[in-house]
């Protein structure tokens, strides 16, 4: 109807049938292998000392509505793929360390831009705040002539997808009845609200009518927050300035659109609509301020994420398979149990839950594993280690003493007590 750019629908069409079932995990499975092979290749194409960046930064936002958005037949998927995708080629790109790398993540951010632009109109902005930041953070390597092409085909896209669609010619223009200064004070304190639901805070899955419980919410807020502080204890000027893009983007953006739309908080601006903000910020975060590597981590914060994330996904991929399989009013710890509605083939729903659990868990490992490979060795160095770092220390530094002592009194002969003390 034209209420979206038509590319994604065009080329969804190609898996529809009258089998609807088998039609809407045809292109599951698509949204899904595109998400692989963009991401996935976006992280092989950085350097190893900036690969952290993106398996932490991917999987540390995707629990619960990342890793539902990515499956997802909603437009969204492309969007928050295509969009993290070109983030991650282009960082790839300006900081690459052979022909190669940087070939790769061009090739990566332009097919990012185009599939963003092609799945929903406000992606043109979020692309933009990718262009504002990167470009702040690598002002220097601007000089290269051969990055403009790059830049300019992620502009061009950004652009194509603002003038493409209604969302591009009704989100900013004044409703009927204007927004209030009441509004505003109204939705300015919820406002936090709308970025929390990305991790199952307060906002449910689907179209909201899956919530999300506590033991979801509160790991995978911890899991984010502990990212986040050890990201901003990395900050320069430069990089503070790259991050107020996609800030406005996961906080200014929805309180913009909420204000023109005459709305309150939850009646219209859903977190999916600002997951690629969300992503993109903790992304960036956790970029060194020297820009050429990823921060560091503990083993102990490392092993946190990895237990609290992977508790937080299990419950909701429970919850989840829960709402299809009974509807979320049925409180049976056995998802085998009563079923009104499941595939006629195996895997059931418990095996489901316990291979989607598994292979998460599984996937976090790895990322961390990797991430602490190049981890300083002091960074989590024991009490017994320490003291004895601390004990070669002080003999190096007594028999450095000893020589400037005997090197002093040798050429200068004259002395007097008090200075030799």
């Amino acid at each position: 109807k034209g209420g979206y750019p038509g590319p994604y629908y065009r080329i969804m069409h190609v898996f529809a049938s009258a089998q609807v079932g088998r039609s809407v995990l045809a292109m599951r499975m698509v949204n899904v292998l595109i998400a692989v092979i963009l991401l996935g290749g976006a992280s092989l194409a950085l350097t190893p000392k900036l690969r952290p960046m993106a398996g932490i930064g991917i999987t540390g936002t995707m629990v619960p509505l990342g890793a539902f958005i990515f499956a997802s037949v909603n437009p969204s998927s492309w969007a928050v793929t295509g969009v993290v995708a070109a983030t991650l080629g282009l960082v790839a790109c300006l900081a690459g360390d052979t022909r190669g790398r940087r070939i790769g993540g061009a090739t990566i951010a332009v097919a990012g831009s185009v599939l963003a632009a092609v799945a929903r109109s406000d992606s043109g902005l979020f692309l933009g705040m990718v262009l504002f930041s990167l470009s702040v953070l690598y002002l220097d390597r601007l000089r290269r002539l051969w990055v403009w092409p790059v830049l300019a085909a992620i502009l061009a896209a950004a652009i194509w997808a603002l003038t493409h669609g209604a969302q591009a010619s009704t989100t900013f223009e004044p409703p009927p009845h204007a927004s209030t200064w009441g509004l505003f004070l109204h939705n300015l304190p919820d406002l936090a609200s709308i970025p929390a639901g990305v991790f199952g805070l307060t906002w449910g899955l689907g179209w909201l009518d899956t919530p999300m419980p506590s033991l979801v919410s509160i790991p995978a807020l911890l899991s984010v927050a502990g990212i986040v502080t050890v990201g901003l204890a990395s900050m320069s000027a430069r990089k503070a300035i790259a991050l107020a893009a996609p800030v406005a983007g996961a906080f200014a953006l929805p309180l913009v659109r909420l204000q023109l739309g005459g709305q309150a908080v939850g009646e219209w601006v859903q977190p999916r609509y600002v997951l690629s903000a969300v992503m993109v910020l903790v992304v960036l975060l956790l970029l060194h301020r020297g820009r050429d590597r990823a921060v560091k981590f503990t083993r102990r914060q490392a092993w946190a994420v990895v237990v609290m994330l992977s508790l937080a996904n299990a419950v909701a991929l429970s919850t989840n398979i829960r709402r299809y399989v009974t509807g979320a009013d049925v409180w049976n710890g056995n998802l085998d149990a009563d079923i009104e509605w499941w595939w006629p083939t195996p895997p059931g729903p418990t095996l489901t839950l316990l291979l989607g659990s598994i292979t998460f868990s599984a996937l976090l490992v790895g990322v961390w594993w990797h991430a602490l490979r190049s981890r300083p060795v002091t960074a989590d160095t024991s009490g017994a280690d320490r003291m004895a770092v601390g004990a070669t220390a002080a003999d190096t530094t007594s028999t450095k003493d000893a020589a400037i002592t005997a090197h002093t009194a040798e050429h200068v002969p004259a002395l007097r007590e008090s200075d030799h003390t």
